[in-house]
């Protein structure tokens, strides 16, 4: 059921900023694939989130000193220390710090399976988010979730130079904001849920007595093992070709947990 909970429903019962999200994102990796091998590497790097780039905001002198010092240690020009030599060379030739790709990083994926997997998360916990925040509050969530993500990441290694890729970190703030409300008494994901109408205009619990919640601690309890679990664990099993950034995850959910209440428009306190 809509906003509101009378009328049409939305197609497929996804709220538009959710749909519209979810086809862009769609739209970026179609793009993507459709430019070649060489040009899907190149829109990697240029859009994709690389933290030794952003760094150079905030330290250049600093960072073009160590990504030198980078080319210089692993540039061999083989296997992986290779390419990581390239790119930081390739990063201090450019010299640019492309602060749009706090952004732009999240609309881009590495292959089908990273695209569905974040986009069936998006359609679920984004829908619920778009329903109680309405449109604008919850894209701004959304662009804090990424912008929390890439933050992170950036904090556990300053001269990465591999590009970040992906919609986690949206998906994990539309997941932390969901456990502000979702499980209290009759909101959508209680045991006893009332009408969606009425469920999405409770107002929520504070910030500790939402995570006092025991169905809500299980479900954080639960993400956090599956983050830990696919972080480590994915590369080495085979699941995923590349590293799975699972500190940007936890960004992007502690930006959702917290923000929430400042974007909340559902004043009042709860019976």
């Amino acid at each position: 059921m809509g906003r509101g909970g009378q009328g049409r429903e939305p197609i497929f019962n996804v709220p538009v900023a959710t749909l519209v999200l979810t086809a862009l994102i769609a739209l970026a990796h179609w793009w993507r694939v459709s430019l070649g091998e060489a040009g899907e590497i190149e829109a990697l790097v240029d859009h994709g989130f690389i933290p030794a780039r952003a760094m150079l905001l905030f330290d250049r002198a600093g960072t073009l000193q160590g990504l030198g010092e980078v080319a210089a240690a692993v540039g061999d020009g083989v296997g992986a220390g290779g390419l990581r030599a390239a790119l930081a060379a390739f990063i201090v030739e450019q010299g640019e710090a492309r602060p749009a790709t706090v952004l732009s990083y999240a609309f881009l994926h590495g292959d089908l399976a990273h695209l569905a997997t974040n986009l069936v998360w998006l359609l679920a916990f984004g829908s619920a988010l778009d329903r109680r925040l309405g449109a604008p509050r919850y894209l701004l969530l959304c662009a804090a979730g990424a912008v929390a993500g890439a933050a992170a990441h950036a904090l556990l290694d300053p001269l990465d130079v591999a590009p970040l890729v992906g919609a986690s970190a949206i998906v994990a703030a539309c997941t932390g904001a969901a456990v502000r409300f979702a499980f209290a008494d009759g909101a959508p994901l209680s045991a006893s849920s009332l009408p969606a109408a009425v469920a999405y205009a409770q107002p929520a619990p504070p910030l500790l007595a939402a995570l006092s919640n025991p169905r809500a601690l299980a479900f954080v309890g639960v993400w956090m093992a599956m983050n830990l679990i696919v972080g480590f664990a994915a590369q080495p099993l085979g699941i995923s070709d590349a590293p799975v950034a699972w500190v940007a995850h936890l960004g992007g959910f502690a930006a959702g947990l917290f923000l929430f209440g400042p974007l909340d428009p559902v004043r009042g306190a709860r019976r």
